[in-house]
C-alpha cells in the first residue's frame, strides 16, 4: 500500500522555483487553484507548471475548471461550490479524477457517489478560517468510515499532526501555508513528508496514485 500523499495548493502567484523545491522534497500532487483567473489564464498557469510536475512524476489537479483540466490533460479536477454539480461533471470528465471538498458528514454522503475522492476539513483551527474550530480527528474518522471513496484532510495540518490524520483514516493531506509560508520550502516539505511516511499506511490509496505507487503521466 502506498504511503499517504501530500498535496500542495498553488495559484498563479506561486513562484515556479517554490513549486519545484516542494516537488523535489516530496509533494505528490499540485492543486492549481486560482478563483480570479479566466480560463485562458488558468490554462497558461497549468502549462507553466507541467514541466516541473512531469519531471517529478507528480500529479496535477485543477480546481473548479473542468474545461481547463481536460485541455491540459490533468490528473483530475477538484470541484468547488460554483463548479458543475458532481453528477453532471461525472458524465463529461472522461478519465479525469473528480474530487470535491466537504465540511460535514451529510455533505460527504451526498457527494461521495459521484467523485473519486473527497477533501474534508478544516481538521484543525487555521488562519484561513479565523474563529472557526476545526472538525477534529473524530469527525474525520467518521467521514472516512461512512463513504466508499478515499478522503484527504485539510486545515491546520503540519509536521506535528500530519501522521495523526492518516491514523484517523485520511489517504493524504492538502496544505498551503505549511509549505508556502515557510522560510525554507524544501525543508518544510521534507518535514511533512517524513511525518506522513512515519505514520501508518492509509486505509485507502489516494486515487492520484496508480498501481506500483507511480503517479499518472
Amino acid at each position: 500500500m502506498p504511503k499517504a500523499t501530500l498535496h500542495l495548493i498553488v495559484d498563479g502567484r506561486t513562484p515556479i522555483d517554490a513549486v519545484a523545491a516542494a516537488l523535489a522534497a516530496g509533494v505528490d500532487v499540485i492543486q492549481l487553484r486560482d478563483r480570479s483567473s479566466a480560463a485562458r489564464d488558468l490554462y497558461q498557469q497549468a502549462q507553466s507548471l507541467l514541466p516541473e510536475i512531469r519531471s517529478a512524476k507528480a500529479g496535477l489537479i485543477v480546481n473548479d475548471r473542468l474545461d481547463v483540466g481536460l485541455a491540459v490533460a490533468a490528473t483530475g479536477v477538484h470541484l468547488a461550490g460554483r463548479s458543475l454539480a458532481p453528477q453532471v461533471a461525472r458524465t463529461v470528465a472522461g478519465e479525469l479524477l473528480l474530487g470535491a471538498s466537504v465540511h460535514s458528514l451529510p455533505d460527504a454522503l451526498a457527494i461521495a457517489p459521484w467523485v473519486d475522492y473527497l477533501t474534508f476539513g478544516p481538521i484543525f483551527a487555521t488562519a484561513s478560517h479565523p474563529g472557526q474550530l476545526g472538525a477534529g480527528l473524530v469527525a474525520l474518522a467518521e467521514v472516512v468510515r461512512s463513504v466508499p471513496c478515499p478522503v484527504l484532510a485539510i486545515g491546520g495540518i503540519g509536521p506535528a499532526n500530519a501522521a495523526s490524520v492518516v491514523t484517523a483514516g485520511a489517504s493524504g493531506v492538502v496544505v498551503i501555508s505549511a509549505i508556502l509560508q515557510a522560510e525554507n520550502v524544501a525543508r518544510a516539505t521534507a518535514d511533512l513528508r517524513q511525518s506522513l511516511d512515519l505514520g501508518p499506511d492509509p486505509m485507502r490509496a489516494d486515487p492520484a496514485l496508480i498501481k506500483g505507487g507511480r503517479l499518472r503521466w
